[in-house]
């Protein structure tokens, strides 16, 4: 079934609220684009814990949520995440390490750096097309080029090894 990668911030956390004034986008709206409903998700991949990409979660009861080991681990420090957001009651938790096969043509790549469990993904299809969503790997295209590396994230040895690991998938 659709695969769908974070699931954006959440709604009615007062700190997040004062602190970072996010910008609410309607998820049903969004999916309703592309004739899908939060139902008919199969799998959330999440490309870290950050309260601003897992903070929907609790709307796919039903799906599966793709997160690294490292990722959760992390996830139990203080201020790192909203643990309601992340890891609402009944969620579906696959916990993996490493680079990891989702379904045909859909893998994860592990992209340390942003943060310890960072990872994105890579859509294989026909004739050869690849496409990286390589998340939070990069903050835009700039840092994203091989001049850059190693700029983004906090850690810069990580996160540079992560972009290398991303330009060698061509």
């Amino acid at each position: 079934g659709p695969i769908l990668i974070d699931t954006g911030v959440g709604v009615g956390n007062a700190l997040i609220d004062e602190l970072y004034s996010p910008v609410h986008h309607d998820l049903d709206e969004a999916l309703g684009r592309h004739d899908l409903r939060t139902t008919d998700i199969a799998t959330v991949i999440t490309s870290h814990l950050h309260f601003d990409h897992c903070g929907q979660n609790s709307r796919f009861p039903g799906a599966r949520i793709v997160v690294q080991r490292a990722e959760v681990d992390a996830a139990t420090a203080p201020y790192y995440t909203v643990p309601d957001w992340a890891f609402p009651p009944g969620l579906d938790l696959t916990v993996i390490e490493g680079d990891h096969h989702v379904a045909a043509g859909v893998r994860v790549v592990a992209t340390p750096g942003h943060t310890p469990g960072h990872q994105s993904v890579v859509v294989d299809g026909g004739a050869g097309a690849r496409t990286v969503v390589c998340c939070q790997a990069a903050w835009d295209v700039r840092s994203f080029d091989a001049a850059t590396l190693g700029d983004d994230g906090w850690d810069e040895a990580a996160g540079a090894a992560s972009l290398e690991k991303l330009h060698a998938l061509d």
